[in-house]
């Protein structure tokens, strides 16, 4: 039995990243709708770089684009698929507080968990996007390897916890007020990791070239 980790595309973890990595983390991909065009992220092959001019062009042509959560039939079955194979998973969630994924993922998680009397999958509502949902996810799937107690790995082995002098540690350079608002966790601030991430990243030589360069 093993625990996977499973997150949606809402992480920025790109194929071109997990390959690089060795990371077995599995992306559920997300609709993102730009005018007529829709595009499945992290499913289709797409180019960033020009994905991206798109997008901003289109901003300022005042189309506003539209997301969607990750297809909760694909959800469903992708857990199903793995309890089949004999693991549990562990699924990182963009914040609950700005998407529909966490909620709808944990009932989900749920009816499954209830169907087979025994906690087979657990969603963490990562209360960030991005790259610091990534980083969670990254540093959780390095725990996994370890750890094959998915209680223990939701409680804080091998995801970010609410500690301290864990905060201390990875960020030394955040203000006391930061800290605070860090350990609080709050919705209304979750943009704090990311600050703290970026003071980290700042400190390596090569600064996420082209978001593939990420360091443990």
């Amino acid at each position: 039995m093993a625990i996977k980790i499973y997150t949606d595309a809402s992480s920025n973890l790109f194929e071109s990243i997990l390959k690089e990595k060795n990371l077995d983390i599995q992306v559920l991909p997300m609709t993102v709708e730009i005018g007529d065009k829709s595009y499945l992220c992290y499913k289709d092959q797409i180019d960033v770089v020009e994905f991206s001019k798109t997008f901003y062009e289109k901003m300022k042509e005042g189309i506003r684009p539209k997301t969607s959560l990750p297809n909760p039939g694909l959800f469903q079955q992708s857990m199903e698929k793995e309890i089949s194979n004999g693991n549990k998973v562990l699924y990182i969630s963009l914040a609950g507080g700005i998407s529909g994924t966490f909620q709808t993922t944990s009932m989900i998680a749920n009816q499954i968990n209830a169907k087979y009397k025994e906690e087979k999958v657990k969603v963490l509502n990562s209360k960030t996007a991005g790259l610091g949902e990534g980083m969670i996810c990254m540093y959780a799937y390095q725990e996994s390897l370890e750890e094959n107690n998915l209680e223990k790995l939701f409680e804080g082995r091998g995801v970010y916890k609410e500690d301290k002098k864990r905060i201390h540690r990875r960020f030394p350079n955040l203000s006391d007020k930061q800290r605070k608002d860090f350990q609080n966790h709050s919705e209304s601030n979750f943009t704090t990791f990311h600050q703290a991430s970026s003071l980290r990243f700042r400190r390596r030589k090569n600064r996420i070239d082209k978001l593939g360069t990420w360091e443990s």
